[in-house]
């Protein structure tokens, strides 16, 4: 049993029990979501606002029920949102929703690995975190580089497809010991 603060109905039946890891792992599969409608309307106010709601309810019950396919299709949504909407935000923007739909990913994921209910430990935490800083880390730094030779130097397509091939690695690095 899992210490944590259990919430009754009024009969005084238990319904279940919230912990620090799963309001965490909700947080992180919810939030991001969030995270990516915040930017849309910041950066595309003119684009529909139905979509937001829509996606923090999918994001919900993704949250609700990890072992679906509600994650994919959460991730999905919000990215082809991003894709239609907004089509001339500044790079930074892009980073920002990029790094929140790995976060979501990697929650959703989370979740969904061995039975229902489980609680994560610390250490699984913590190496899932610094591997999921180190692949942003890296997109980052590419992306700075990117800002930084923009119009300036003239990549070719070998490097520029190196780099791409890096970043792609990036989580297989990550996760090795």
């Amino acid at each position: 049993m899992s210490a944590g603060l259990a919430v009754v109905d009024r009969q005084g039946r238990r319904l279940g029990v919230v912990t620090w890891s799963r309001a965490l792992t909700w947080l992180g599969v919810v939030g991001p979501i969030a995270v990516v409608a915040a930017w849309l309307t910041r950066v595309a106010p003119d684009a529909p606002w139905w979509p937001g709601p829509v996606l923090l309810v999918l994001a919900v019950a993704a949250a609700w029920v990890p072992d679906s396919p509600l994650g994919l299709v959460t991730i999905a949504g919000a990215g082809a949102w991003w894709v239609v909407a907004a089509g001339g935000a500044p790079a930074s923007a892009c980073l920002a929703v990029a790094g929140a739909l790995v976060v979501f990913h990697l929650a959703t994921a989370h979740a969904a690995a061995g039975p229902r209910g489980r609680e994560a430990d610390a250490a699984t935490v913590l190496r899932t975190a610094r591997g999921t800083v180190l692949v942003l880390a890296a997109t980052t730094a590419l992306w700075l580089v990117a800002v930084a030779a923009a119009d300036r130097v003239v990549v070719p397509p070998v490097v520029l497809g190196a780099a791409m091939l890096a970043v792609a690695a990036m989580p297989l690095l990550a996760v090795r010991r």
